[in-house]
């Protein structure tokens, strides 16, 4: 049988690695979901830039 002052710093090596593990899955999803909104972002610029013009006013015009 394994003694217990072995098997604890085991366990803490093995709870660190997975708050790591999560740490850097929960960054990896935060850089793709800033990703995603910085495309959707980008798109409804597109759109609203094409509305303006089709209406015949510049998108800049409208805070005059």
């Amino acid at each position: 049988m394994m003694n217990i002052e072995l098997i604890e710093p085991r366990r803490r090596e093995e709870r660190k690695e997975e708050r790591e593990n999560l740490f850097f899955s929960c960054r990896e999803q935060l850089r793709q979901l800033k990703k995603s909104i910085l495309g959707v972002l980008g798109v409804l610029a597109v759109e609203a830039e094409s509305y303006f013009e089709s209406v015949g006013k510049p998108l800049c015009s409208l805070n005059t």
